[in-house]
């Protein structure tokens, strides 16, 4: 019988269990699933420890480096450490592989990080960015979410461009869910928990950072007010 990998282990919820497997596998000569142990300690709230090794994998492995920079950066957000999270987002245009969009996380996060932390200069920064990658005319996911952040397309045209195979969509509505519920972080709180807790219904959205950080905001009870709004809805203007 096959022994289960780390990722078994994860997908059972058995995340304690997914980290010893992946040290086994690392003995054995295997790092592969030690990424996937990152996301096992995230699991586990273990954000040290995640941060640590996402440390330890983006200096030794750099054929991972963006994702590791994204982990790496979440487990710092998670553990207070925001300046940090936000500069290992900002690095992440330095690794040679990127998502489907070309790269469209990273930006997106750091979208989230200064909408939290009321920095215009950094939601300035993100949103030329985001502009950059959308005017390269990707439709792959999650470019949708760029528009939407950007005010040139309505949440419902954002859903529309979803997948429409089951778990794949269930991985995706984390993701709009997440963005949806930052919008409304200072202006509506209570819209912004609704929409950060259907982001982690689905176990499968463990895949996303956003499943992480959605779950970090649902621990506070208060947020600090703002003016800021919720994007405009479907605008004429291209990126």
């Amino acid at each position: 019988m096959r022994e289960p990998t780390c990722w078994d282990l994860i997908e059972r919820g058995e995340f304690a269990a997914a980290c010893a497997a992946a040290d086994r596998a690392a003995k054995r000569g295997s790092t592969a699933n030690l990424r996937n142990k990152v996301t096992a300690l995230l699991n586990l709230g273990e954000f040290k420890k995640a941060f640590r090794l996402s440390s330890r994998l983006w200096q030794v492995s750099p054929e991972g480096l963006g994702r590791d920079l994204i982990a790496g950066g979440v487990a710092a957000w998670l553990m207070g450490d925001k300046a940090t999270a936000v500069a290992l987002w900002q690095r992440e245009k330095e690794a040679p592989y990127a998502d489907s969009a070309g790269g469209m996380t990273a930006p997106l996060l750091i979208h989230f990080a200064a909408t939290v932390l009321h920095d215009e200069a950094l939601l300035k920064a993100a949103r030329s960015r985001i502009r950059v990658l959308l005017r390269r005319r990707v439709a792959s996911w999650p470019a949708p979410v760029g528009r939407y952040v950007l005010g040139l397309c309505s949440e419902e045209d954002m859903r529309a461009a979803m997948s429409h195979g089951r778990t794949l969509r269930q991985r995706q509505e984390c993701v709009a869910n997440f963005y949806v519920g930052a919008a409304y972080l200072h202006s509506n709180p209570k819209k912004a928990v609704a929409h950060m807790a259907r982001a982690i219904e689905h176990p499968v959205a463990r895949l996303h950072d956003e499943y992480y950080l959605a779950k970090g905001i649902l621990k506070l009870s208060t947020f600090p007010g703002s003016q800021s709004q919720a994007p405009r809805r479907a605008a004429k203007q291209s990126p």
